[in-house]
């Protein structure tokens, strides 16, 4: 068979630079594919937050005037000022209810989003483990 050209076995450096290229690329992916997931966390918590602060000017808005229609209501059977404590002190336990389950809510938030956090810093340093291992 004239004129057919064989390849030579490759040596052990140039494969072995080829794996260091690979393995590079793959954790610099990955790195790139903790970013996105941390800058989607981060995203995610900015729209809540956001959303959570317009729930509560509407909500406050409208807990304003239906409480002025329970103490109009109310000064039917009482005096204007016992009316509007007593309206006054309803609000005031449900704010403190809706304040603690806001608080609940933002500090899981908070935990999910340091769990990727985490779980990104243990995989760079894995990374890093691996690459110097190499060298």
């Amino acid at each position: 068979m004239a004129g057919e050209v064989h390849k030579q076995p490759q040596g052990i450096m140039p494969l072995f630079k080829k794996t260091l290229d690979d393995l590079t690329r793959l954790l610099n992916s990955h790195v790139e594919l903790i970013k996105v997931e941390i800058k989607d966390e981060i995203l995610s918590l900015c729209k809540s937050i956001i959303f959570v602060c317009l729930g509560l000017c509407l909500g406050f808005t409208g807990l304003i005037f239906f409480g002025l229609f329970l103490i109009f209501s109310l000064s039917i059977f009482m005096p204007v000022w016992l009316s509007a404590f007593i309206v006054t002190f309803i609000y005031w336990f449900i704010s403190l209810i809706f304040l603690l389950a806001i608080k609940n809510t933002l500090k899981q938030m908070i935990s999910n989003f340091n769990a990727v956090s985490e779980e990104g810093k243990t995989t760079a340093e894995e990374a890093s483990k691996w690459i110097l291992k190499l060298k």
